[in-house]
Parts: structure tokens; C-alpha cells; sequence
């Protein structure tokens, strides 16, 4: 996980960017959210979220086709 806080130039806005290579394991991505919970704590201004979550909406669709 990548988090960099910072502010806008030109307005001042400030906002939190995290970047996020998830896990394929399931055991794995409940400590993944945990984590993010914990962040929200601690970084109060919005947030820029992306990255690869690896969420799989349908068993079977992980297939890497």
C-alpha cells in the first residue's frame, strides 16, 4: 500500500492518495480492508482510491483469461 497526503497547489485542497495491489486470497483482503479502516482514522481529508483490488464479482471470473 502506497499513501501520500498532500495539498492541491493552486486551491490548497487537501486530499490523501492511496494506491493498492490487493491479493488474490480472500484471508488476505479481510486484513487488506481492516488496514484501510485503520487509515481512515488517520488521514481525515478525502481520499483518491485506486489501484487493483482483485474483488471478484462471480466465483470463476478469476480465471486470468
Amino acid at each position: 500500500m502506497i499513501v501520500v497526503e498532500g495539498k492541491w497547489k493552486d486551491d490548497g485542497m487537501e486530499a490523501t492518495m492511496i494506491n493498492e495491489y490487493a491479493s488474490n486470497a480472500f484471508s488476505e483482503q479481510r486484513v487488506l480492508w481492516g488496514e484501510l479502516k485503520k487509515r481512515r482514522k488517520q488521514f481525515q481529508s478525502p481520499w483518491i482510491l485506486g489501484g487493483d483490488f482483485n474483488a471478484v464479482k462471480i466465483e470463476g471470473d478469476s480465471g486470468g483469461r
